[in-house]
Formats: C-alpha cells, structure tokens, sequence
C-alpha cells in the first residue's frame, strides 16, 4: 500500500522523495526512494535557528501548495470522507447522523492530503521542503488535514499537560493554525477539528488533553 501511495503522490507532482521499488532484506520488506539530504524542519526548532512562528509559516505556506495538487478520480488515493463515512458506520445511529451531518458542511474538495504533516516528516533540502511519509495520504478537503496536523502539533503523544516542552508545542500549533487561518474558514476548521480529536481520542484514551478533545467532538 506505501509504494503505491508514494507513488500516486509522486505523480501529482508532489514534492517528496522519488519511489523506486519494493524490496526483501533479511525477512523484512522496505521500499527504495530517492536520496534526500537535509535536516528536518523540526530540527531548526531544537537548534534555535528558527521561531515558532518561522516554522509555522513555513509549514502552513507548504501544506497550501500540497492541497493545491488537485487528485483526479483515476487516482488509485482513497478519499478522506469515504475513510471518515466507514468509522462513523460503526456509530450508534444518532451520533452517526450528527457526524454525517457535520462531515457534509465542509466544503467538497479533492485536494493532496497528507494525513500526518509535522515538522518532523519536512526535509530541508537547500531552498526546497520535500515531504515524507505518505502512507496516509488522500484526497480530500483542507480543513480536515489542517485539523489532522494540529491535533498532532498540539497534543498527539503528550505525556503531560505543563512543562515547557509541552508549551512550545502549543505554542507551534496555535501559530500554524493562525498561518492557516487565510485558506480555511474558522468554522470549517471547528467541524475537522472533531474528527481529528475524535480519531486521537480513539489512539490515546489516557491522553492528558483528554478533556479539551472531547470538547472539540459535539457531535458525539
């Protein structure tokens, strides 16, 4: 499924690493990509070299031209409201409508989605950001990926609520949602906003944002 992702991706012209092929080593299967030098873009928050805010624009400026990649139907990407329809099929009925509901408010998109952008999965490669790990990737609307990435700047994998490293974090997602803010509408990112805490809420039960997330799923 990775290859043939990566690949559907590559041929968006999408900018991340060439796939070549699958290969067998020892008993484990990888697959063969394009060499990319660089650090990651996580990295110049560690080293200092750039603010918060920096990142954030550069991260926001780099998913606004992802999702201009328009994916045509031929496309072998499965569709991100499709994904979203199937886990709201295992709801009870009434949560299942209001899910149903609040998923066909958003707007009817087809765009590059990568489904796990972060800092750490963006190589700085001289001018250029090339992006990695696609096996979550999919067509569909913005605001449903913004909102993927914001819930794992914010929260996703938090150990504790205080500490400072915990408050850089915040701090890094509130500015990229801000970056963001000119290409998706407020109330579109409040409506992504619950699937994504939702989708956490199921990986992490014993999050310590555990309370904020379900505040965010009103349709639950």
């Amino acid at each position: 499924m990775e290859l043939e992702r990566a690949r559907a991706v590559h041929a968006l012209g999408a900018p991340c690493p060439t796939p070549f092929e699958r290969v067998e080593h020892e008993g484990r299967t990888g697959i063969v990509y394009e060499r990319v030098d660089g650090p990651l873009l996580l990295d110049a928050l560690h080293d200092g070299s750039a603010s918060s805010a920096q990142v954030a624009d550069r991260l926001a400026g780099l998913h606004v031209r992802l999702h201009a990649l328009r994916v045509p139907p031929e496309s072998t990407l499965p569709r991100l409201r499709d994904s979203i329809r199937r886990w709201l099929a295992r709801l009870p009925d009434d949560v299942r409508e209001r899910g149903e509901r609040e998923l066909a408010r958003l707007p009817d998109e087809e765009g590059l989605c990568h489904g796990d952008l972060h800092p750490g999965n963006v190589i700085v490669c001289g001018a250029r950001l090339v992006v990695v790990d696609w096996v979550n990737a999919s067509a569909g609307p913005l605001a449903l990926d913004v909102a993927r990435s914001y819930v794992l700047l914010a929260w996703q994998g938090a150990k504790r609520r205080d500490g400072g490293r915990q408050a850089g974090r915040l701090e890094l997602a509130a500015r990229y949602r801000d970056a963001m803010t000119p290409h998706v509408a407020p109330a579109d990112f409040e409506r992504a906003l619950g699937f994504a805490a939702d989708a956490l809420l199921r990986a992490e039960p014993a999050n310590p944002f555990a309370d904020e997330l379900q505040t965010t799923v009103p349709w639950r």
